[in-house]
């Protein structure tokens, strides 16, 4: 799992809700290592934040889905602009959204869900 954000200290509260799940984390801040990161490992699921300064989640999420098209793609903001989250969801670039803060019950659930579905499905059939 690549997990973006552009606060380090937003990264590390992820890997800390989540190490019990013992998934194995990719932790970048910006999108460049992100992109990186994805050409040089396997990821099945991307979390990644609106709201970064160099590039938009929903566009850095829409050129995963266009690159990488058998990932889940996932978004979380502290924002709860209902319009970004509206057009990221309906252009396909995320399947779920997620707010900052977050509840760890939730976030473990979606982040279960979104490694089902990879599992479950052929390449390309969530995109």
């Amino acid at each position: 799992m690549l997990v973006l954000d552009d606060e380090p200290s937003v990264t590390a509260a992820v890997a800390r809700e989540l190490r019990p799940e013992q998934y194995e984390l990719l932790l970048a801040h910006d999108p460049d290592d992100a992109f990186e990161l994805l050409a040089t490992h396997p990821v099945g699921v991307v979390l990644g934040e609106q709201c970064m300064p160099l590039l938009p989640g929903a566009e850095f999420l829409g050129r995963v889905r266009r690159l990488h098209p058998q990932t889940v793609r996932l978004m979380m903001s502290g924002y709860q602009a209902f319009s970004l989250r509206t057009v990221a969801i309906n252009q396909g670039a995320v399947q779920r959204f997620l707010p900052k803060p977050w509840e760890h019950t939730e976030l473990c659930a979606v982040i279960a869900a979104a490694f089902d579905l990879h599992e479950r499905c052929a390449p390309g059939c969530y995109e």
